[in-house]
């Protein structure tokens, strides 16, 4: 692609163009340049060096279809309500940019628990999605959504390059920041996109993570994008909410985790056919007995220490095992896959 105006793309390359801007609310003063291939036939706005590579022709119709726009302001005005009271923001108290992460500390990744993970209430999930991605050593990692923080913390895990694909402009401005003030700018790229369109060539990344992100898509077709972005031999693993029987309980009582989201817990059906190229495909679930209970408290601002709400979970994962079948109420869920080598 060349940077360049719209004076020289196609009319349909133009209306496509604004019609993204009309979606994000994107004024002329505010875009820097123009994206254009090279034909003509396709262009997309840039501001503040983020590129908007949103797919007119099918992207902005999932966005009117199905409820997405109104996520997008959702989480828009959360991320920017976080920039107006960060001014330098971290990953965690963990992970801060004064401290940095010494050579035995990436190879023990993601040991300690406190320097890596993120996520309390599904931290073991997470803990077992990193522990999938290994080894990250010189690889592309892809982020699914989300604010960065994986794309800038993989970066210190040992990826070579990272790069946030999200449809919310205000997440990709903090991941922005978030790069910017911890010294990895030259290693990260951020882009405003969807999963169901990534805009990225066909076996381009080596891993691909989504934290809590996959469950907003619409997952089939977001699975068959990672798919062919992955190299052969690539892994995927997201950390994702599972329905179980408690799920209308929980929320009935104490409402969503999020509120004025549209958006549902990954289920069984929800998961799409394994096709010829998936291998090593695992659905492993959390938290049967206490991660809701402990959510429910979060409510009422008890929130114990990552440590904690850690040893709990493993102590209920435990249990769980003990009984047969009961592992499958776990409200938290790891799904891991690779995309199978040429020749296999």
């Amino acid at each position: 692609m060349r940077r360049s105006d719209l004076s020289s793309v196609s009319e349909s390359a133009r209306t496509g163009c604004l019609a993204i801007q009309s979606v994000y609310g994107l004024d002329e003063s505010s875009v820097t340049n123009y994206l254009c291939t090279f034909d003509g036939q396709e262009a997309y706005p840039v501001v503040d060096d983020i590129p908007f590579l949103v797919s007119s022709s099918m992207a902005l119709r999932e966005v009117e279809t199905r409820g997405l726009r109104e996520e997008i302001e959702v989480y828009d005005a959360i991320v920017r309500e976080q920039l107006s009271v960060e001014d330098a923001p971290i990953i965690s108290d963990n992970l801060v940019p004064d401290h940095p992460v010494t050579i035995q500390e990436r190879n023990w990744f993601p040991l300690p628990i406190e320097r890596w993970l993120d996520a309390p209430y599904d931290s073991p999930a997470q803990y077992r999605a990193y522990e999938y991605l290994q080894p990250l050593s010189d690889n592309r990692v892809l982020q699914l959504g989300g604010q960065g923080d994986h794309a800038v913390k993989l970066i210190f895990a040992g990826a070579h390059q990272t790069i946030l694909v999200t449809p919310v402009y205000a997440e990709a401005l903090y991941a922005q920041e978030l790069a910017r003030n911890y010294g990895v700018m030259d290693k990260t790229q951020f882009i405003v996109g969807t999963a169901e369109d990534l805009p990225l060539e066909e076996s381009s990344v080596d891993r691909v993570y989504a934290g809590g992100t996959l469950h907003h898509t619409l997952v089939d077709v977001a699975v068959g994008e990672i798919l062919r972005v992955l190299v052969p031999g690539g892994k995927f693993a997201a950390v994702e909410p599972w329905r179980t029987p408690f799920y209308r309980i929980g929320t009935a009582l104490f409402g969503k985790r999020e509120r004025d989201v549209l958006c549902r817990p990954i289920e069984k059906s929800r998961l799409p056919e394994l096709s010829p190229n998936v291998s090593d495909f695992s659905v492993v679930q959390f938290g049967t007995f206490t991660r809701h209970p402990l959510l429910a408290l979060s409510k009422i601002g008890f929130q114990p220490r990552l440590k904690t709400i850690w040893k709990i979970l493993r102590a209920d994962d435990f249990v769980a095992s003990k009984i047969p079948f009961m592992r499958r109420f776990g409200s938290s869920v790891c799904v891991t896959f690779s995309k199978t080598q040429q020749g296999e």
